[in-house]
């Protein structure tokens, strides 16, 4: 018994420090990192286009493998629509280097080894992963929609509804 209130102790200790997500409507928060391929990722830089980051547990796993494959055959769609994917683990970026080549993703996966990312952005789950969230961001980097424990198989197509439904929207009178 006292083992198990160690480990419970342990666990709200870990998610502390995260803040809460964001919520539809609010300004996304700051990201800075970086990519599987070495690049330095700033979500400031990518005003001016709609962006999708998939927050998932940890590369590899199936239902992970799923999510990224669903997300690189609906990659096509998806620029199309203008959107640009990212995916974010709390794997290192040589994790990433290797699942992206063994699966041939043609997005950037962004590394939190730290969980500085995850705990920002609300979705720290247990065993030091992060929950399987998905977030909307249009181009004046405002969060758009959230999916919360998504289906990997469908959270692609789920995220380019969503968008072609914001894209059809008329714009909001000033």
């Amino acid at each position: 018994m006292r083992l198990l209130s160690i480990a419970i102790i342990a666990v709200a200790a870990c998610n502390a420090s995260a803040s809460p997500p964001p919520q539809v409507g609010t300004k996304a928060p700051p990201i800075v990192g970086q990519t599987h391929d070495g690049q330095a990722f700033d979500l400031a830089a990518k005003k001016g286009q709609w962006t999708v980051l998939y927050f998932y547990p940890k590369d590899g796993t199936p239902g992970c493998t799923k999510q990224a494959c669903a997300f690189r055959d609906a990659t096509k769609q998806l620029t199309d629509l203008g959107v640009a994917i990212y995916g974010i683990s709390r794997d290192s970026k040589e994790r990433h280097q290797k699942f992206a080549a063994e699966h041939r993703l043609p997005f950037l996966l962004i590394a939190d080894p730290d969980g500085t990312i995850t705990n920002a952005w609300g979705v720290s789950g247990a065993f030091r992963m992060s929950k399987r969230w998905t977030f909307v961001i249009d181009p004046e980097l405002v969060v758009r929609d959230v999916q919360k424990d998504v289906d990997p198989a469908l959270n692609a197509e789920q995220v380019a509804a969503a968008v072609k439904r914001f894209l059809a929207a008329p714009a909001a009178s000033p």
